[in-house]
Order: C-alpha cells, then sequence, then structure tokens
C-alpha cells in the first residue's frame, strides 16, 4: 500500500509538471513577440486584401537559405569605441510575395502544416487522459490496460504522422519558393526530415509493446491460478 502510494504521489507530481508546463508554453506562445508581429502581419494583410486593386501578398516564413562557407558578408555596426568587426550572413528569411501574377501557395502546403499542428494539440490531450488514466489504473492495481496501451501507441503513431506531414509541407513550399527565388542570389534550400521525432515516436510504441507484452503476462497468470 505504501509503495502505491509513493506511485501516486510520483504521477501527482508529473501531472502537476505537465499542466505548468503547459500554460507556461501556451503563454510563452500567445504572448510572445514573434506571435504578436505574425497577428498584426496577417491582419494587415487581411484589410489590404479588401481594399480595390491591391495585389495579393503570400507569406513564406522560416525559409532556410544555402550556406556559403566562409561567405560573412553583411557587417554590423560597432559601438565607435570597440577594436572589432563584425560580418553576418543570412540563413534564414521571412518572404512576402506580392503580385497578381504570383503564384498562391499550394492549398496542400496549408492542409498538411495545419493537421501537423492539430496531431500536436491530439497529442497534448492524449498526454493528459494517460496521467489521468494512470493514476486510476495504479489505485485498481492494473496498470496494464488496453486503454492506456491504445493511448500511448495512438501519441506514438500521432508524433510521428505529424512529423511527416510537416516536413512532407514543408517540402512543398520549399521547392516552391526555389521557384519563385530562381535567377536570384538567394537559394531556399530544403533541412530533410525531422528525425528526432520519428526516432521518439518509435521509441514510445516499443513501450507501448513493452505494456502490451506486461498486460498479456498478467492475463496469463490470472488464468493459471
Amino acid at each position: 500500500m505504501q509503495h502505491k502510494s509513493k506511485i501516486l504521489l510520483r504521477l501527482n507530481i508529473l501531472y502537476g509538471i505537465f499542466l505548468i508546463l503547459l500554460f507556461l508554453s501556451l503563454g510563452n506562445t500567445f504572448f510572445s513577440g514573434d506571435f504578436q508581429a505574425g497577428l498584426q502581419e496577417g491582419f494587415r494583410q487581411s484589410m489590404e486584401t479588401c481594399l480595390p486593386d491591391n495585389a495579393k501578398t503570400d507569406i513564406y516564413p522560416e525559409i532556410a537559405l544555402e550556406r556559403k562557407p566562409g561567405k560573412y558578408e553583411i557587417p554590423v555596426i560597432c559601438p565607435a569605441d570597440t577594436n572589432i568587426s563584425i560580418f553576418v550572413r543570412v540563413t534564414q528569411i521571412d518572404a512576402a510575395i506580392k503580385g497578381d501574377h504570383s503564384p498562391s501557395r499550394s492549398m496542400l502546403t496549408g492542409f498538411l502544416l495545419t493537421t501537423s499542428i492539430f496531431c500536436y494539440i491530439v497529442i497534448v490531450v492524449i498526454l493528459a487522459l494517460i496521467l489521468h488514466s494512470l493514476r486510476k489504473s495504479i489505485k485498481r492495481g492494473n496498470i496494464f490496460n488496453r486503454d492506456n496501451i491504445k493511448l500511448i501507441r495512438a501519441i506514438a503513431i500521432l508524433i510521428i504522422s505529424s512529423s511527416l506531414l510537416s516536413s512532407l509541407g514543408r517540402y512543398i513550399e520549399i521547392r516552391q519558393t526555389i521557384q519563385l527565388f530562381a535567377g536570384t542570389e538567394w537559394h531556399p534550400v530544403w533541412n530533410g526530415m525531422e528525425y528526432k521525432e520519428i526516432i521518439l515516436g518509435l521509441v514510445i510504441l516499443v513501450i507501448g509493446e513493452i505494456f502490451a507484452a506486461g498486460y498479456d503476462l498478467s492475463e496469463e497468470q490470472k488464468l493459471t491460478i
């Protein structure tokens, strides 16, 4: 009984940490400078599209650029009382494409990126459900059950799916920007797949299989008693 209470205490602590981090991340997102700037830009562009004869604008954020080794070409103006010189290079840009004949952003790209974000929202909800379910399972003395196993597998599948959808959406977006910047000194590049998230999803899948094996063993022990 004392061992069970210690496990419940650790789970309650994790549950509290999860909620604190969730609220902190939401606050950091909605009150960050990037979010506020993006909100203002989006509002301004939506108002501009309502004006007659106004050229449409498409925004391509966080476009990675080809890195040229050793070429730091942009000087930074340093204070007069310093004896150093600073030169930087641009490795990422936000681009605004304006014009009546500019190609529109692919609807498929928007769908893939939006679905990827939705997957993360579902993951947060499932994490809360798992922590709540584990607390109930410990009280009943049955940690390994089908509901917990299904939730763990769902998180793993959603993490992998979200990573693949986001990577595919970004690939299509970057391919379009490459065409837009063709013939200029700017060379967008695709950074590749997000393998860290895929590996994380696979690790969680393994944990789910461990839970499934534990559940099967507990069911077999019940039948032999």
